[in-house]
This record gives C-alpha cells, sequence and structure tokens, in this order.
C-alpha cells in the first residue's frame, strides 16, 4: 500500500512538472553601461502575452544607448528580471530595483551616487498612427531620477523603424 501511495504521489508531482513547463517564467538579465541613463523600451515585435520564448533559460539583454531594445519574443506573461550596470571595465554591478511608489525628493535622495532601476511596467504604447507592445523603465541616480525626463525617443523611433508599430 505505501509502494503504491508513493508511485501516485510520483506521477502527481511528474504531471505537475510537465504541466506546469509551458508555464515558465522568463528570466532576463539587462546589462546597462554605467554612462547610461534615461527611460529604456523593450519593444515586442511578437503577439501580446504568448509563450515563453527563453524556456529555463536566461535571456541577455544589452542596452543600446539609445535605450530602445527590439525582440521578436512575445510579451511574457511571466518574467523575473535583473539588472546589472556594466563598467567601462566589463565588471557588472546589480542594481537596485524600485518597482512602485514615489522617489522622496530629500537631501538625503539628491546626494545619494547609487543607480537604480525605477519603475518596471509593460503595455500596449498607443502612438498617433500605431500602437506597440513594449516594457519599460528608468535608469540613473535619484537626482536624475527626480528630474523632468519627457522624452519621444519612443515616437522617434516608431517613426524610423515601422516595422515595430501595430497598425490602428
Amino acid at each position: 500500500m505505501a509502494g503504491l501511495i508513493g508511485a501516485i504521489l510520483l506521477l502527481a508531482c511528474v504531471a505537475e512538472v510537465l504541466l506546469t513547463k509551458h508555464d515558465t517564467v522568463t528570466r532576463r538579465r539587462f546589462l546597462i553601461p554605467q554612462s547610461f541613463s534615461g527611460q529604456v523600451y523593450l519593444i515586442h515585435t511578437g503577439a501580446y502575452n504568448g509563450p515563453d520564448a527563453a524556456g529555463d533559460r536566461v535571456q541577455t539583454m544589452s542596452v543600446p544607448g539609445s535605450g530602445v531594445l527590439v525582440t521578436t519574443d512575445r510579451m511574457p506573461t511571466r518574467y523575473e528580471d535583473t539588472y546589472s550596470d556594466v563598467t567601462p571595465s566589463g565588471r557588472l554591478a546589480q542594481l537596485q530595483v524600485q518597482e512602485l511608489g514615489v522617489i522622496q525628493d530629500t537631501p538625503a535622495s539628491r546626494n545619494d551616487p547609487h543607480r537604480l532601476v525605477f519603475n518596471p511596467n509593460a503595455g500596449i504604447l498607443e502612438l498617433p498612427n500605431c500602437k506597440i507592445f513594449a516594457e519599460s523603465f528608468y535608469v540613473g541616480t535619484r537626482r536624475f531620477l527626480l528630474q523632468d525626463h519627457t522624452s519621444d525617443v519612443l515616437e522617434n523611433f516608431a517613426e524610423t523603424h515601422p516595422e515595430v508599430c501595430v497598425r490602428k
């Protein structure tokens, strides 16, 4: 009887692994040049909320100077991201992430030399002539992030790279 119960438990565990394999977490590592500060966009040209393209591996994405990355992967439904500064010598330093909230405008915040990732988010960005499936986040010191950063980087990118747009 104990052998039968053990076999049933083993089968249940195997079935759970097989069934959840298709709902894996996308693991990504963003490498950000230490000299970059601003908003980063990850544009997905695949369909929204598709299956995980990475499987069980970690995707490494190097952020270019423009701050705009394009991938043919679908936007993941579940993901775990890490963010690292890349020094000019190639050394990596993991960045702190502040998911939500407000960066307090205090002398301590303005004098904090540490860089961080702020407000990672995902969705559909509506532009005048198209919509884009994208994720974005800000990178910089608290002093930098407290400044007003209005930008038309994504709009300009969409104009010169129409393949990233889903036409309305």
